[in-house]
């Protein structure tokens, strides 16, 4: 999945602490937002664009596309 800014993306419900979503782990900062809809505000460039950072968090947080729901699980 290609995600832009603007796009709107349901964070996995299932995350779980220190376990490794393709190029990154998940921090306990961030199961606030698990099962969330959060907005990607910019795509990482440093990782070739496989982060991104979300509005809702203020891109404190790098996100995979692993960590989102896949647009045929919703």
């Amino acid at each position: 999945m290609n995600y832009k800014p603007g796009d709107k993306v349901t964070v996995r419900s299932d995350l779980e602490h220190a376990k490794w979503y393709g190029d990154d782990t998940l921090v306990n900062d961030m199961k606030p937002w698990r099962g969330q809809e959060v907005t990607i505000a910019e795509v990482d460039r440093d990782t070739n664009g496989k982060c991104f950072a979300i509005q809702e968090d203020n891109g404190e947080w790098n996100w995979t596309e692993d960590m989102f729901e896949k647009e045929y699980e919703k």
